[in-house]
Parts: C-alpha cells; structure tokens; sequence
C-alpha cells in the first residue's frame, strides 16, 4: 500500500509541474481541455467495462 501512494504523490506532483508548463505554453483553455477531455473519457470507459465499480478521481485526465 505504501508503494501505491508513492507513486500517487509522485504522479500528483508531476501534474502540478508539467501542467503548470503547459498552461504557460498553450494557455488556459487549452490546458484545462488537456486534462477533462480525457478525465471525461476515463470516467466513461470505467463506467462501460468496469459497471460494478464506482470510479472517481483526476486519474484518466492526470494519465491523458
């Protein structure tokens, strides 16, 4: 379990640096469209092929 939320830190501050370098890159709307559209996705394909499950979180915008 401490293994899982390493990685989870980990993963966090990476989206907090590469998106913040991002934003200044290309912008606002584009950045925030970076991370939903695939957040939205991530939440849909979980809904479709894992239904007995109740996924939330940033991870398919964060992995997107």
């Amino acid at each position: 379990m401490k293994a899982y939320l390493i990685f989870h830190y980990l993963i966090t501050k990476a989206l907090w640096y590469v998106g913040k370098a991002i934003e200044v890159i290309h912008g606002h709307f584009q950045a925030a469209s970076a991370f939903i559209v695939p957040a939205i996705g991530g939440i849909i394909l979980s809904a479709i092929f894992l239904p007995q499950y109740i996924t939330v979180g940033a991870s398919g915008g964060i992995f997107g």
